[in-house]
């Protein structure tokens, strides 16, 4: 009788396939809840920033200035943003002008001894257009030490910021984070470079990774090269050693880089300016000094079409009324008059205003309108705050206004005696030496004084070529070859940046 057959086994449950089935669902959820935490952040994160200047009912006005310049540099290079700093919320029609995804920031802060309270209160732009009164929002206040104070204050705002090095900006101890914010808000003032000088060591010493005070001490030193023939010969390799221990710590910040790239600009080094703006501007397309930084250095290059993209993509970024950056000669050299014009405008940054009061006597004389033209040369040549010696400049051109040749002659060669031993000379300041001497009929002397601008760096043949007051000096032997000169290099120049490198 044969054997029944046994009934088969029952299969094992395959747990592996179900472990693998509950991981990857698990996976689809997870990625699903990091694209909409993703979706979330892209659609609040801020274009950009109208950083409204701090108030305080404890601190100075430079005080204030100086803590928003440390705010604007975080913003910046842990958003990505641009950011604007203005003294209070524009009107509706420049508020118009602004991106759409604009993030509006009012600090307050207070010194409490060496602590620090700041609160932030903010609207986003969209809101603010619908319902005036009830868009604004308000971070808790905080107390504590400044450095990380600050930080965990702007971390509270609707912004994504990156982590990454944001220990590097400020001082981490109290005591050094106000000697700090003390020689940022001195450090315009020519007659105290040796005190800022000092405070900027004392914090850099104490703490090395602080980038701030190595960009504090190289802006310092670059201020002092242009305006004291007696700094040494080494003073410029150490500005640039203080600006490249700054960027080690932060590499490609943009407020450092401008600064690094205009002291190398004005000591006629063009070519490693834009080498390095170029590649900040990879890192930080939206931070608006490195846009002007790119005009200043293409434009005294002779790179126009350049300077013009690298300008429009700036006002595109942050129109003119929020803009800080005034006096705009990309526009005069391209012979856009009423550009030039418009952007010789009144700064809450005192010392450019001297230049901007300069540039329309410059545009009065040109016109042939001598009254006005004096009017604007007697305010820049009485400002006490005036950078570059344009207050002497200032003074030069209000005796030639006046009809005082004898004056101004006398003055101008007693500005070029006292700029013979600067190691920044700024080409482009010499070339408005050049044309007053021209101005005076000294034509031998305004053709030297245009070698020597060559020489330094300043290279827009177009503004040899058009410049009004040049006149007479066109007829000199010399000038051909001069004008030479200054195309030839100027095409190598545009050969060498041309604006799809900046991305523009």
């Amino acid at each position: 009788m044969p054997t029944p057959a046994l009934p088969p086994l029952p299969k094992a449950p395959n747990r592996t396939r179900g472990l693998r089935f509950l991981l990857l669902t698990s996976g689809f959820v997870a990625l699903a809840m990091l694209g909409y935490a993703a979706f979330q952040v892209l659609t609040r994160q801020p274009s950009s920033v109208l950083l409204l200047s701090v108030r305080s009912n404890t601190l100075s006005p430079e005080y204030r200035n100086a803590l928003g310049t440390f705010l604007q540099d975080q913003l910046e290079y842990l958003g990505n943003l641009t950011v604007a700093t203005v003294p209070e919320l524009p009107p509706e029609a420049d508020l118009r002008a602004l991106p759409g995804r604009t993030l509006i920031l009012a600090p307050t802060l207070s010194r409490l001894d060496d602590r620090l309270s700041l609160s932030l209160r903010y609207a986003w732009l969209a809101d603010l257009r619908r319902d005036p009164a009830g868009c604004w929002r308000h971070s808790p206040t905080l107390e504590g030490s400044p450095a990380p104070t600050i930080l965990k204050a702007l971390k509270s705002l609707p912004i994504y910021l990156s982590q990454n090095r944001a220990s590097c900006f400020l001082p981490q101890q109290d005591r050094h984070f106000w000697t700090l914010v003390h020689g940022q808000a001195l450090h315009r003032d020519e007659a105290r470079m040796e005190e800022v000088e000092a405070l900027g060591a004392l914090v850099a010493q104490a703490e090395p990774d602080c980038a701030s005070a190595w960009i504090l001490r190289g802006d310092v030193m670059y201020r002092r090269l242009l305006n004291d023939p007696r700094s040494h010969a080494g003073i410029q390799t150490e500005a640039e050693g203080h600006f490249a221990k700054a960027m080690a710590l932060l590499p490609h910040h943009p407020r450092g880089t401008f600064l690094l790239a205009e002291m190398r600009i004005d000591s006629g080094d063009q070519r490693s300016a834009l080498a390095d703006l170029q590649a900040a501007i990879r890192a930080y397309p939206r931070a608006t000094a490195l846009h002007s930084g790119i005009a200043y250095a293409a434009r005294t290059a002779g790179l126009l079409d350049l300077a013009r993209r690298a300008l429009a993509r700036r006002d595109r970024l942050c129109p003119q009324a929020s803009s800080s950056y005034t006096n705009e000669n990309t526009y005069l050299y391209l012979g856009e008059r009423q550009r030039f014009q418009d952007s010789l405008i009144e700064s809450s940054e005192t010392p450019r205003n001297a230049i901007t009061h300069f540039y329309r006597g410059y545009l009065a004389l040109a016109d042939g309108d001598r009254p006005k033209a004096q009017s604007h040369f007697l305010w820049g040549s009485q400002s006490r705050e005036s950078l570059g010696q344009f207050r002497e400049l200032s003074r030069v051109y209000l005796a030639l206004s006046a009809g005082k040749p004898a004056e101004a002659l006398d003055a101008l060669r007693g500005l070029e005696r006292a700029r013979g031993g600067l190691r920044v000379p700024d080409g482009e300041f010499t070339f408005k030496m050049a044309e007053a001497y021209a101005l005076l009929d000294r034509r031998q002397e305004s053709l030297d004084l245009l070698s020597r601008a060559f020489a330094q760096g300043f290279g827009c043949a177009r503004w040899y070529a058009e410049s009004p007051f040049l006149g007479e000096i066109r007829r000199l032997p010399r000038w051909q070859a001069l004008l030479l000169h200054v195309q030839e290099r100027q095409q190598l120049m545009e050969k060498r940046f041309p604006p799809s490198d900046f991305g523009l």
